[in-house]
């Protein structure tokens, strides 16, 4: 699935966003404001590990999207379910 805007595209994370992403999420600005399990520094074998996640995983009804300008990832967004207590909850955010 990938919803079209006129700024941007959420599509799904596929092969080949690697550079972009260690290019945008390799910044503490991002890191810092995220969940701890987000590393900083952000390296390629962190975008290999995740790109991988969700081309296994995700498929085909992913939670994750990457947001692309002309092609190019420069963020991502998604929603996690939530455990325990909060099983019929999700948890949402994004990155730029």
């Amino acid at each position: 699935m990938e919803l079209v805007g006129t700024a941007c595209t959420l599509r799904p994370w596929r092969r080949g966003d690697e550079e972009s992403l260690v290019k945008y999420a390799n910044n503490w600005n991002v890191s810092r404001n995220l969940h701890d399990h987000f590393p900083y520094p952000y390296t390629m074998e962190d975008a290999n590990r995740w790109r991988n996640a969700q081309l296994e995983f995700e498929v085909p009804r992913p939670t994750n999207f990457a947001i692309a300008v002309d092609d190019e990832t420069v963020g991502g967004t998604g929603f996690d379910r939530l455990a325990g207590n909060y099983h019929i909850t999700a948890g949402a955010g994004y990155w730029l």
